[in-house]
């Protein structure tokens, strides 16, 4: 049992891995800032534009 679980949690982490690597796109003409507009201070979403 103990080796079956351990084979299972290798192969989850493995593909996790393989997934993520494989993920990682190309920003070159992404740009290097942008604006959001959020609630003034205080409002309830102020911490997300700040």
């Amino acid at each position: 049992m103990r080796n079956a679980t351990s084979r299972i949690l290798t192969g989850t982490l493995a593909g996790a891995l393989l997934v993520a690597a494989s993920a990682h796109a190309d920003r070159s003409e992404w740009p290097d800032n942008f604006t959001v507009g959020t609630a003034s201070q205080g409002g309830t979403y102020f911490v997300y534009g700040s």
